[in-house]
């Protein structure tokens, strides 16, 4: 059976909150997160990155000075053309 996003979606905020919040609560957060997600962003399309990504790519942002792209390449294991499209974002 496949999972549907909704599924997949609502078990990722339970697997989050289920040490922070009486379990008796997450049912209807989940719910309402889930409504809320689709309220906001239903019918559209839309890319989550990977966190670890997201991670790395505000790191080099962060150190980026102007004249650094080969050096940030070898620091992240990437091409000077990878650092130059996460830096023009």
């Amino acid at each position: 059976m496949k999972m549907s996003f909704d599924d997949d979606f609502k078990n990722c905020i339970d697997h989050a909150l289920r040490n922070q919040l009486p379990s008796e609560q997450l049912p209807a957060l989940t719910e309402r997160i889930t409504e809320k997600m689709h309220d906001h962003f239903g019918g559209g399309r839309v890319y989550v990155r990977k966190q670890k990504l997201a991670q790395r790519n505000d790191e080099i942002l962060a150190n980026f000075t102007g004249n650094n792209t080969a050096q940030l390449g070898q620091q992240f294991g990437l091409s000077r053309a990878q650092i130059y499209r996460i830096i023009k974002k």
